[in-house]
This record gives structure tokens, sequence and C-alpha cells, in this order.
């Protein structure tokens, strides 16, 4: 397994944190899909989490954060 595949996405990671449940990743990820299957632009799944109110934009922030140290 390599280190890219190890690093978690940013659902994966505002869950681990408590920020969301797992519930509420998984309608905001079939939002995001309906989205795309509708041919609507795609909106990154942060966004859809802030918009449904299911994250702070600190908390947002805070997972961007963290994925920024993933990619160095």
């Amino acid at each position: 397994m390599t280190l890219k595949q190890l690093k978690k996405r940013f659902g994966e990671i505002a869950a681990d944190k408590g920020f969301i449940t797992h519930s509420q990743l998984e309608e905001a990820l079939n939002m995001q899909k309906e989205n795309t299957l509708k041919g609507l632009a795609h909106r990154l799944i942060g966004s859809v989490l802030f918009r449904r109110g299911f994250m702070t934009i600190e908390q947002v922030i805070e997972v961007l954060s963290v994925l920024e140290v993933q990619s160095d």
C-alpha cells in the first residue's frame, strides 16, 4: 500500500473528528452524486456539508488544514 492510498478524504476526516455523522456524510455524498447526474455543476463535499448545516465554516477549514498537511 502506498502513502497516497493511506490519505483520507474530506468526509472521512470530518467524521473521524466528530464534526459529522456517517449518515450525514452519506446524505451529502448522495446529494453530490444526484447533482452530477442532473448535469449540475460539481460541488465539493465540504461545500455540500456546510450548506446543509452539517458543518461550520471553522470545521471545514480545520479539515482542509488536515488535507493540506497530508499533501506535503
